[in-house]
């Protein structure tokens, strides 16, 4: 029993006293029921309300009623403060607006992403673009580092009004990571290209040496024949290069309206001489084909390359 005498507080604002500081519920047994009390009671959070004069059954229901609302909300308060934890102690950063961008919340890592304070936000724009649905990438620069940003929005409900959710994480590392697994994919693609180059290559001088010997035991009017063929594969050394400035970026590919039979039969003889004598190469050039948009040089390596 607490005695009120000389405390200046009444039966309402003590009940509110005690709940305050020492987190115990109260249940109302009174016997006023007074528009102006009912008012009173509702605004300090009781936890049960009875009028005198009351049966015992009354008052075992109120006592478990409010013993259930406590619990709940004991376990309520629990979560809500891991919740609290959890959003200032993750590394990525949370920022809640309204629908016109005006910030009501923000996490300490967010805060700091930006090397300000969460008080420098709330109630002010965010700054940067917000909408549902969309991921984009900011860059930020705090004391000399820059940061890279990675922005992805939600709509949210947010004390009981529409709200936009923005996640904010740090991908600057990931960034370089990707770079550096780029290169590292660039540098095993030279290495293969080089040996297919070589490949090649070897596959030409193959042509030119063996022109060279049909020379030597060739009638003169033959000579221009052949020469054309062996200028032709020199040509075919000179695409070679031409491919590595395509893969290195310093010469683009040069695709043009061509008869593909012709690129086919073109190249016949020179692959006549990559074969050995055991195998017979049959071309057989299909009837009213559409023209093609290739790089005509490219579409021989890939015969060379087949043959």
């Amino acid at each position: 029993d607490i005695q009120l005498n000389h405390s200046g507080l009444d039966g309402i604002e003590t009940a509110q006293k005690i709940y305050q500081n020492f987190n115990i519920p109260s249940i109302y047994l009174t016997a006023h029921a007074d528009d102006q009390t009912l008012s009173r009671v509702r605004e300090s959070g009781a936890f049960g309300y009875i009028l005198k004069p009351f049966k015992e059954k009354e008052l075992i229901t109120a006592l478990e009623l409010a013993l259930v609302r406590f619990r709940q909300q004991k376990t309520l308060e629990a979560g809500q403060s891991d919740l609290q934890e959890i959003v200032r102690k993750i590394v990525d950063g949370i920022i809640v607006t309204d629908l016109n961008g005006i910030v009501l919340f923000i996490n300490p890592a967010a805060a700091a992403f930006f090397g300000r304070t969460k008080e420098t936000w709330v109630g002010q724009e965010a700054g940067f673009p917000v909408s549902a649905g969309q991921t984009s990438e900011i860059t930020v620069e705090n004391s000399g580092l820059k940061k890279i940003l990675e922005i992805h929005v939600t709509k949210i409900d947010w004390q009981k009004r529409s709200a936009f959710l923005m996640s904010l994480r740090d991908i600057a590392e990931r960034k370089k990571a990707e770079e550096q697994y780029r290169r590292t994919q660039r540098m095993q693609s030279i290495g293969m290209l080089v040996s297919v180059i070589v490949h090649d290559l070897n596959n030409y001088l193959t042509v030119i040496k063996g022109y060279c010997d049909m020379l030597e035991n060739t009638r003169e009017e033959q000579k221009f024949h052949i020469l054309k063929d062996m200028k032709e594969a020199t040509e075919g050394i000179g695409s070679l290069a031409k491919q590595l400035m395509v893969f290195s970026r310093r010469e683009i590919k040069a695709p043009t309206v061509c008869d593909i039979n012709s690129i086919i039969l073109g190249a016949e003889k020179m692959l006549n001489l990559l074969i050995c004598s055991e195998v017979d190469l049959v071309i057989s050039p299909g009837k009213d084909l559409w023209k093609a948009q290739v790089d005509a040089r490219q579409l021989e390596q890939v015969l060379v390359n087949l043959v």
